[in-house]
């Protein structure tokens, strides 16, 4: 394992094991949401069956300052080096009601800043937060779909 992908299958269970969100979820689509996809796919390849699920993908990254200041230096003595990687999230479901379904997409990004501040160190980063979200604006009604941007901060130690 890698402290990219402890961080992700971290963040993965998080969103069907905290409690609070998870209930909080199951009460915007109308049922518990326990089907984690950690693999980006086509919205046509995720089976009816599927639904509800998360989607997780890793994006981007890069590597970080390792002080407050704009130094142009990425590591301490060629020891640690920090990064930050984006972490794209989609919650896929069905919903034939137009209205729960916006009230659903309205409440999401409540509900998943709660579960950031509740839980900032998913895997052991440094720090992960809702950056960013982006709703399909029913465009695939009556399937429902909510992208989010989580970035985190991660520390690579050389002898880890």
């Amino acid at each position: 394992m890698t402290v990219f992908r402890d961080y992700r299958d971290a963040l993965a269970a998080l969103v069907t094991t905290d409690p609070v969100f998870a209930a909080a979820i199951a009460a915007l689509v109308g049922q518990p949401v326990t089907n984690v996809i950690k693999t980006n796919r086509p919205m046509h390849e995720i089976q009816f069956g599927d639904y509800p699920c998360w989607v997780f993908e890793a994006g981007d990254g890069s590597s970080a300052s390792v002080t407050n200041e704009t130094s142009e230096y990425q590591s301490i003595g060629l020891s640690l080096q920090s990064s930050v990687i984006d972490m794209h999230v989609a919650l896929v479901w069905t919903d034939q009601d137009r209205n729960r379904a916006s009230d659903a997409r309205v409440d999401l990004p409540f509900h998943f800043t709660q579960l950031m501040l509740r839980n900032p160190q998913p895997g052991g980063c440094e720090q992960a937060v809702l950056s960013g979200w982006q709703p399909d604006k029913g465009a695939n009604h009556p399937t429902q779909v909510w992208y989010a941007l989580i970035k985190s901060a991660h520390v690579v130690q050389r002898d880890s």
